[in-house]
């Protein structure tokens, strides 16, 4: 792979002079896996450079990710915009380095731990339609519809094997019982579980979950990539619940 060439590639493309078929198409022939991401990421790398206006403001944003990194990026003397952010480091954590970017921007110091947490929570109702999820109402479930958390946890206590749905319930309910290093190791096993049968039903909301124990549980660096491939991930349940400030403050938090 020839990494002139791809800066190339992406810096016609940004110039208007490639359209974004005939770039995915020539990264894809150079042996790029996912063209189209890369793509995303180079743009995001050009509105970056707009949004500071100057390269020095790139250079010390560029310097956080490598004193975070633990590992320096060599400063490219071209005036490519990618070679100037360092794409190559940008493809190893390219959602990283956006929300270095932004944090120039945001007032992050007075975005609350607390005010984050209050705007993820969200209410969990069993009429939430989930496909393939009509399933047989036990004790759990039904002491979860009926509010009963308590109930709902000491039903799952009981059980010697539990389905991805009762998994979800029970780690829910510990959250609403504020048991949250429970709740975190219920999730776990949840996406565990689902990771080895194939079967995504609740994954999505475990992920979202579990990422908010973490968080009450002070451990933000656990946080972060759950919650960074929520907000890459367009097709997730809960992909517009995480906001851009929400990532950045987490990340800051590490």
């Amino acid at each position: 792979m020839n990494d002139v060439q791809i800066d190339i590639v992406l810096d016609e493309l940004a110039a208007g002079r490639l359209s974004e078929q005939e770039a995915t198409s020539m990264l894809a022939g150079m042996g790029i896996a996912d063209a189209t991401d890369t793509i995303r990421q180079h743009r995001a790398a050009v509105q970056l450079v707009e949004q500071y206006g100057t390269l020095q403001s790139i250079k010390r944003v560029r310097l956080q990710y490598e004193a975070t990194a633990g590992k320096a990026a060599p400063v490219a003397s071209t005036g490519r915009v990618v070679s100037i952010v360092a794409r190559r480091v940008m493809q190893a954590a390219a959602a990283i380095l956006l929300l270095a970017g932004a944090w120039g921007l945001y007032s992050v110091g007075s975005y609350s731990t607390g005010q984050m947490l209050a705007d993820m929570q969200t209410g969990y109702s069993l009429n939430t339609s989930r496909a393939g999820a009509a399933q047989p109402e036990d004790e759990l479930v039904a002491a979860f519809r009926a509010g009963n958390y308590a109930a709902t946890v000491a039903a799952y206590r009981q059980m010697t094997t539990a389905s991805s749905r009762e998994m979800f319930l029970a780690g829910y309910a510990m959250m609403q019982l504020k048991d949250y290093k429970q709740a975190a190791v219920t999730f776990e096993k949840l996406l565990q579980q689902n990771q080895q049968s194939g079967e995504p039903l609740y994954s999505d909301d475990g992920e979202y979950y579990l990422a908010q124990c973490y968080l009450q549980l002070q451990q933000p660096a656990k946080a972060f990539p759950i919650m960074q491939r929520i907000y890459n991930n367009e097709q997730h349940t809960y992909h517009e619940k995480i906001s851009t400030r929400q990532l950045i403050k987490v990340w800051w938090l590490q």
